[in-house]
């Protein structure tokens, strides 16, 4: 999310420059820093270039010692570098001092959204869900929004909390049809006993993006990396209820299949779907064999 405008526009005052004589040095920083971000966003974060900037802005805002700054801005602008850099430790530790300092600060919003990516990839799912609450309780944008409930839903998920996943994911469909978060849920029903119903979501996951092209795409991770399998998995088991004939089905089983194997092979040991992963496994397995359509029954 883009610094606000009305933030960015705002220099020194006459008595910043008189008395704090850094004010000026650190005004310059900053609206280099802006417009580094600002060129970053334009032209594509995954640009081979974006780096160069990103560190480029990095070294602006160490030359004026951002973290211990007196404009609290820079704090925010350095905790956001530093998470586009993936120094999550270091963003989380710089923007929850920031927000400790400014808890009313127009830049708090995004600073909580930066915050529960950063511990998404810390490994903890407690304060990465608990930045998602404050950052919903604060965003009154519909995108934003719907992003912020599909990630809080995986986070639910990975925590084990299955019904709050599911409405999570159905308030994130219910402002943008978004295909991943349709097989989100997808997955969330899959575990939670309802094969039928998680089928359908996939289906419809399909239907929006039919190559499944957004599961796919650099933007979309997922903390465990493994977790992708059963999504693709969901994707594979979809395309065979569609398929035209036995011999099309029987290829989208194997692809299931493989990705549920994969899952198991990759999966922690106390990873609490295993079991059923397994079973999927053995399920799709049994179906590619048969090479029959998914509705038909022997």
């Amino acid at each position: 999310m883009a610094v606000a405008d009305d933030v960015a526009a705002q220099g020194p005052t006459v008595w910043e420059r008189i008395h704090r004589p850094n004010a000026v040095r650190e005004e310059r920083a900053r609206e280099e820093v802006v417009r580094l971000l600002f060129e970053a966003e334009l032209f594509g974060w995954r640009l081979p270039s974006t780096p160069d900037r990103l560190r480029s802005a990095l070294a602006a805002l160490t030359l004026v010692d951002a973290e211990r700054a007196a404009d609290v801005r820079l704090r925010f602008l350095l905790g956001r570098v530093l998470a586009h850099l993936g120094e999550w430790s270091r963003a989380a530790s710089v923007l929850e001092a920031a927000i400790h300092d400014a808890p009313d600060h127009p830049m708090v919003e995004d600073a909580f959204f930066r915050l529960a990516i950063a511990y998404a990839w810390l490994g903890d799912r407690e304060r990465e869900i608990a930045m998602y609450d404050a950052f919903l309780e604060r965003t009154v944008d519909d995108g934003a929004r719907a992003t912020a409930l599909s990630n809080r839903a995986e986070a639910l998920m990975t925590r084990g909390d299955l019904d709050d996943a599911v409405r999570d994911y159905r308030a994130a469909l219910a402002i943008t049809a978004d295909p991943v978060a349709r097989l989100g849920l997808a997955v969330a029903l899959d575990r939670l006993g309802d094969a039928a119903a998680a089928l359908t979501e996939a289906e419809r996951a399909l239907l929006l993006d039919p190559h499944a092209e957004r599961l796919g795409s650099p933007s979309v991770f997922f903390l465990p990396a493994y977790e992708r399998r059963w999504y693709e998995a969901l994707v594979a088991m979809a395309s065979a209820k569609r398929a035209k004939d036995g011999a099309e089905a029987a290829s989208h089983w194997r692809a299931a299949a493989a990705s549920f194997a994969s899952y198991v092979a990759e999966a922690s040991p106390d990873d609490p779907w295993l079991p059923l992963a397994e079973a999927r496994r053995v399920e799709c397995a049994k179906r590619a064999a048969r090479k029959l359509p998914f509705r038909a029954r022997r």
